[in-house]
Order: C-alpha cells, then sequence, then structure tokens
C-alpha cells in the first residue's frame, strides 16, 4: 500500500518566537500565582510578597525581545521553570531575550554573576531610552529568520553561518540552521548543528525536537524517539516531539505507541482535524480500518472541507474492499486541492483494483504531471499498462519506478513478469531474484493489484518465475 505520511513543520516556531508554548519558558508549568513563586524565593518570609503591579496593557504590549526593562517592584522573583532562581529589587535593568504573552526571558546581572530566567510580565516596564540598538549577531540572526519566513534559505543560512562567526555560543543559530538544513534533505549537517546547539544549552527541548526528525528521517527510528523523549521530558507540551516519536514508532511497528503519542496530541488541541487524521492513518497502518474511518469522520466534523481527511478515508475504504466509496472519497479531495498529485495517485489505486484502468491510467498521468517523482505513480501505471497487455510501456514505467526507488520491491516483480511474458528469461529472473530480497512476501502483495480483467495470465508468469528460480538454484554437493 502507498502511504503518506505527514509532518509538522517546526522550522520556524521556536527560532522567530512564534511557536504555541516555548519549550524553557515557565508557562509549561508556571506557578498559580506570582505570590506562590514568591513564598517559594529563598528570602519567603523576610519581606512582604510584591502585590500584583498596576501596570496598563500598553504598557505591557510595548515590550519586545531585544527590549532594555525594568523591574517595577522589590523581591521580583527571577524563574526558570518552576524554581526560584533569584529575586531582584525595584529599578533593576535587564535585556529582555524572549515575550510570551504573560512572561518574559531576560538576562542580566546580580552581584557581579550573569543569570538567564523569566520574570512574569506583569512586574516590568519598558526601561528609559527604549530598545538599544541590536548587535551585527542579533540583527543578522533576525534578517535570516525573515528569510527563512520567506523561504529564501540559502539567503538565511549565510546570515547564520555570519551569526555564528560572530558569536559561536548562541545555540538558537544553531538550531535555525539546522532547522533549514532538514528542509533541504541535508540531515547530517542538520544533526552537528543540533548537537553543538544541545551542546551550548541541554535544556533547550527544540534541538532534541530537530534532531529527532532528523533522525527519524534518515530511518534511525530509535534515535529519533530518545531525541523526542528528551524533548518531551523538558517541554510535555511539544506537539512536533509526539508528531516526530509517533513516526518513528510507525517505522518499528510499534503501532500502540504512536496511537497513544497522537491521543496525547489530540488532548492537548481538540479542535485540531489534523491529529485526528494522524491517528487515522495509525489506525489504518495496524489494520483497524473502522478506527481509521472513525477518526477521519471526526476531523471533518471540525472542518467538512479537509482534503486529507478525505484521502486517508478513502484509503481506509479501499482497504476494507469498499472501492465506490474510496473513489468518492479521493474525487472530493481532488476537488478540495486540485493540484495535490497524491490524490491522483490514491484514486488511480482505486480504480485499478476495480478494473477500470483506463481511469487508473488518466490518474497517474495526472499525478505524475504534478510531481514527476512519483514511483509510486509509475508502478501503478505500470500495473494498469500490465493487465491492458501492453509490455512495452509497462516495462518502461516500471524501469522509471526503479530509478526512482531502487528499495521498492513491486516495480522489480512487475518488471520480472512483464519480461518473462516477452520470452526474456535471463533479466525477468534477476529482477524477480531481486524483488524477493526487498521483500520476500511481495508475490502475494503483487497478486491483490490483478483483477479479472486483466489481458495477462499473472499467475501463470508468476509460477514460471518461481520455476525458473528453483532451476537455477545450485546443486547441493555431496
Amino acid at each position: 500500500m502507498k502511504y503518506h505520511l505527514v509532518f509538522l513543520p517546526l522550522f520556524l516556531g521556536f527560532v522567530t518566537g512564534l511557536s504555541a508554548a516555548d519549550p524553557v519558558s515557565p508557562d509549561a508549568k508556571k506557578p498559580a500565582s506570582a505570590d506562590a513563586a514568591q513564598s517559594a524565593s529563598p528570602d519567603a518570609g523576610k519581606t512582604t510578597p510584591v502585590e500584583a503591579p498596576k501596570t496598563t496593557p500598553a504598557a505591557v504590549s510595548e515590550i519586545k525581545a531585544g527590549d532594555r526593562v525594568v523591574a517595577l517592584y522589590d523581591k521580583t522573583p527571577v524563574m526558570w521553570k518552576t524554581d526560584v532562581l533569584l529575586t531582584v529589587d525595584k529599578g533593576a535593568e535587564f535585556t529582555a531575550t524572549a515575550v510570551q504573552k504573560s512572561w518574559v526571558r531576560v538576562t542580566g546581572k546580580k552581584g557581579g554573576k550573569d543569570f538567564d530566567g523569566w520574570i512574569a510580565r506583569k512586574y516590568l516596564a519598558p526601561a528609559a531610552g527604549g530598545s538599544p540598538p541590536l548587535s551585527e549577531a542579533a540583527s543578522r540572526f533576525k534578517q535570516a529568520t525573515d528569510l527563512m519566513r520567506d523561504g529564501r534559505y540559502d539567503d538565511a543560512v549565510k546570515e547564520l553561518d555570519e551569526c555564528i562567526r560572530l558569536d559561536p555560543k548562541h545555540p538558537l543559530s544553531y538550531v535555525a540552521r539546522g532547522s533549514i538544513w532538514i528542509e533541504k534533505g541535508e540531515l547530517d549537517k542538520a544533526i552537528k548543528d543540533m548537537d553543538e546547539a544541545i551542546r551550548l544549552d541541554p535544556s533547550n527541548p527544540v534541538a532534541y525536537g530537530v534532531r529527532g526528525i532528523a533522525w527519524q528521517q534518515k530511518g534511525d527510528a530509535t534515535k529519533a524517539i530518545a531525541d523526542c523523549t528528551k524533548a518531551l521530558e523538558l517541554n510535555p507540551k511539544d506537539l512536533d516531539a509526539y508528531n516526530t516519536r509517533a513516526a518513528a514508532y510507525l517505522q518499528k511497528r510499534y503501532w500502540d505507541r504512536a496511537i497513544r503519542d497522537y491521543t496525547s496530541m489530540i488532548q492537548l488541541q481538540s479542535k485540531a482535524p489534523l491529529y485526528y487524521v494522524l491517528r487515522g492513518e495509525a489506525w489504518w497502518q495496524q489494520g483497524d480500518f473502522d478506527r481509521a474511518i472513525d477518526d477521519c469522520n471526526k476531523a471533518l466534523r471540525l472542518d467538512s472541507n479537509y482534503s486529507l481527511a478525505y484521502k486517508t478515508r478513502g484509503a481506509a475504504y479501499q482497504r476494507k474492499g469498499d472501492l465506490d466509496k474510496a473513489i468518492a472519497d479521493f474525487s472530493t479531495a481532488i476537488r478540495l486541492d486540485p493540484e495535490d498529485p497524491t490524490a491522483y495517485e490514491s484514486r488511480g489505486e482505486a480504480s485499478l483494483k476495480k478494473g477500470d484502468y483506463d481511469q487508473a491510467l488518466i490518474d497517474c498521468e495526472s499525478s505524475i504531471r504534478r510531481n514527476s517523482k512519483s514511483y509510486l505513480a509509475y508502478s501503478t501505471r505500470a500495473l494498469a499498462f500490465l493487465q491492458k497487455g501492453d509490455l512495452v510501456q509497462a516495462t518502461a514505467n516500471w524501469g522509471r519506478a526503479i530509478k526512482l526507488n531502487d528499495q521498492f520491491a513491486e516495480p522489480y516483480l512487475g518488471r520480472a513478469v512483464a519480461r518473462i511474458a516477452s520470452g526474456d528469461q535471463i533479466t525477468a529472473l534477476a529482477d524477480y531474484q531481486t524483488a524477493l530480497k526487498l521483500f520476500p512476501d511481495c508475490v502475494e502483495e503483487f497478486k491483490t493489484w490483478i483483477t479479472p480483467k486483466s489481458k495477462i495470465d499473472v499467475d501463470a508468469m508468476l509460477k514460471q518465475l518461481a520455476e525458473l528460480a528453483k532451476r537455477s538454484q545450485p546443486v547441493p554437493g555431496p
């Protein structure tokens, strides 16, 4: 079955301050009140807890990253997660490095020592004199994130290279550049940058999460799971880490664990239709097609125009053998997103299983026009040509599929069938043996795509190939 996994983009959320929950801020597990934070400080009992400052919303909204800010009250607590690092007095000034709705991350000095922590936003105001000019490194970092937002990744890398040269101890520069490497498919470079970001700031969950994505895309599910688990220890609300870990669990065929992670995502954001679809895809992989359909129905109740839900539900209907419902769902997905190549590809597969080879060819052509690198579409088109009796086109399309992905068994087996039917036993045997090495059960899977309308007796061709392979085995010695 041709399965498409959806990933959640993580690349700009943290580095540009746009993420829903900053993983290192106290927002994830902050005290119930500022008074509670004060009571946990080393000065508890010696002073009266600070009362809530009476700053105006206008004053609060003026604070942004890079600003100089001032504490409004004595004994203002500086937090890291739920711990009070220290308290500062009224009038103390700091630099804001990140700003959230309720908290501001600041750097400053006390007693001659540098500190980095979080102060409740209501305890701060912009310092007199406004924001200082950005350093050259900070200016380049801002330019880089703007370029990333515009999709100009090569230019962003140049800015980040210079930012790292100017300030090699800035972990977010490595996180940002590593995210670009993942987007460009340069996974080893991404891992190297995340290694450095983690060395500089071992408490940054985003670095672990991004490195987990790189490991997962490299196929190392074990390392991906370890990194995402660490990210979730640091930030239990990190949706991207749950998503990546679930994908890694699917690679290891740990269906229940993947479903549990997707359920956690739904619990965190119950109104996001994507998360129901992702869990539906996991149910689909586990073989529970009814639950897959149920999750897609839930997604469609949240968004009746969500094309991915129709595609996933269509795939479940197809596996249940309800091809008419599958084709109807794929057709709706195409209507909603006419440029999605996988929707045409999926409808082509369902049409092929129904024996409508001409429609399968039309849909595969539509898919290939939109994505010329889809080995799945070429393989499906080859199956349609084979069953129409066009062995030349079938062989050519499977050859194209193999060039695009030489680790997929189906094209080798299909080309072996087409070649044995054409009388080419030598190359047919080589393809047959390659297919069995890649996937020993490929013959039974291949048969599921053959319909009674086929002009080629595929069963007979497969028997010939099996006999040919048996005869080619070396005779055991005495």
